[in-house]
Order: structure tokens, then sequence, then C-alpha cells
């Protein structure tokens, strides 16, 4: 009995206790129009409410390509820029819910952090507060309209809110700004580098007209016990264009 007691107490300090699972987003809930609209519906979970600093996170990378495609599928993504063949096929085991371990959902940050993906910002808000719990079952839109001037935003069940490209945390100046707009600036592949486009691959070769893409996974992801970030399985969105 002394031994199962001593047994039953170094299994409590170990640290299992502290795993928290999250429910990953329903790739079933998510449809892409063309490359320029994604919907995503985010599932209503009440375990959710009691996970500490909860929230939706959404991970992009930019992508310029000389190619031009009305609608992305994986087919086109290794002639559009290599790189967003090379980092759909690394990160795909992570989004494959039915074998993702422990060992894979608590890596998922760094996984992101190491192929150069960036969490989205808003403009003017905190996008952690907004796709906090209370986003719990509402209807998440990226709208990345084609229209000359268009802002992408997103909309959570119709209140839009403008993107913003991430900084870094101050490590680099996205140029020409942080609007997801391509221009000469976001395409030249000078600036794609480690103080300015940080969150942008330059297209292959030297293609005379650029388009630029942009790729998003969302996850869902919150504190654990001992105060480290933790993730459900990321899914993936889609592919969208910048207008």
């Amino acid at each position: 009995m002394l031994v199962l007691c001593i047994f039953m107490i170094l299994f409590a300090s170990c640290g299992i206790e502290d795993y928290l699972y999250l429910d990953p987003i329903p790739e079933s809930g998510i449809t892409v129009q063309l490359n320029s609209r994604a919907t995503v519906q985010l599932p209503s979970r009440s375990s959710y409410d009691s996970v500490s600093n909860f929230h939706f996170t959404l991970f992009y990378r930019i992508y310029v390509s000389g190619l031009l495609r009305e609608s992305v599928s994986i087919s086109d993504y290794s002639a559009l820029n290599p790189t967003l063949a090379s980092d759909y096929n690394v990160l795909l085991p992570y989004t494959d819910t039915s074998s993702t371990s422990t060992a894979n959902v608590s890596a998922v940050g760094t996984v992101f952090r190491n192929r150069n993906y960036y969490t989205l910002e808003l403009e003017s808000v905190n996008i952690d507060n907004v796709l906090a719990s209370g986003s719990s079952g509402k209807t998440l839109t990226l709208d990345f309209l084609q229209n000359p001037g268009w802002i992408p935003r997103m909309e959570i069940d119709g209140v839009p809110y403008s993107l913003f490209r991430s900084d870094g945390g101050g490590n680099f100046k996205p140029e020409p700004d942080r609007y997801f707009r391509s221009s000469e600036d976001l395409t030249d592949s000078a600036k794609a580098s480690s103080l300015a486009n940080a969150d942008v691959v330059p297209a292959s070769g030297t293609p005379v007209e650029k388009y630029a893409y942009v790729a998003f996974y969302i996850a869902a992801s919150g504190m654990n016990n001992n105060f480290s970030p933790v993730y459900s399985a990321p899914t993936f969105v889609g592919v969208l264009q910048l207008p």
C-alpha cells in the first residue's frame, strides 16, 4: 500500500495531468470560394470556456508567384511556388487528427515558427480578444475581394475587421505596409528578408508579372497549468490571392 501511494504521488507530480487536449476546427466546416473568400464555422465547445487564455489562432505565410490562378488546388502548389508545396507537405502530418499525438500538438507553435509562418493580426484591435471563447459557434470569414484598393478583412458573424500582417513582435517592418495587398514592394525578392518582409516567400526565377498568395491554418489555442501555450491540431483553411 505504501508503494502504491508513493507511485500515485509521483504520477500526480510528473506533469501528465497538465496535458490539455483542445478539439480542432473541423475541416468540414471550411469552404473556399475561388481565390478570394474563405468561410470557417468555428466550433461551439463548452470545454473551451475553462481553458486559460483560450482563443482561435490563424497562422499565415505569403507566397509570390509568376502564375495567376482564379482558384488554387493542391495540384497547383508546386507550380505557384515550390516552397508552398514544401510547407504544405511538412505541415500535413500535424493536421491529421487521426494520428496527432500529444507531442505533435505541443510542438505546433514551434513547427509553424520554423516554417516562418506568423500569426494573423488585426488593425486597431487585439485578434486574441476577437477570437476568444465568445467567438465559439460563430462564422469567421476571410474576405480577399479581388478589387483595386480593397483591404482584406476578417468578419465574425458579419462584423468586419481589417487584417494586419505580423511584424514579428517588432522584429521586422513589413513593406510597403501591414495590409494584405500585393504591390511592387511586397513582391520584391530583395525585400523578402528577416528585416522587412519576413512573412513573404519570393517567386522562383524572374517572372515579369508577379502575384501574391497567402496560405492560412487555424487552431484552437490556450495555456496549460504550467502557463505554456498549447494548440489543437491545426486545420488547413486554404490559399487566397492578395488583391
